[in-house]
């Protein structure tokens, strides 16, 4: 069975009772329109947005059956630049 995905609610309206899933994804992954992807416990998602939506680490995609899968962003690599004056 896969999960569709229709719209984003920002961290401060996801309740954690209502997420059924995470999603682990990198910045270049976060930033999405429409995409069949693997949430972390396995199910099949498409996300199927009217426009390309940034997520942000604790967003959620909203499921049609009102459930939640939320986002994680994924551990990466930073350079860190610093000037000396």
């Amino acid at each position: 069975m896969t999960l569709h995905a229709h719209s984003v609610r920002r961290k401060v309206a996801v309740k954690a009772d209502n997420v059924v899933d995470t999603i682990t994804l990198d910045a270049e992954g976060r930033y999405r329109r429409r995409v069949a992807l693997k949430t972390d416990g396995g199910k099949d998602l498409l996300i199927d947005l009217q426009q390309a939506t940034w997520l942000a680490d604790g967003d959620a995609l909203a499921l049609e059956d009102g459930w939640l899968v939320q986002d994680r962003a994924a551990p990466e690599r930073l350079l860190e630049i610093t000037a000396g004056s």
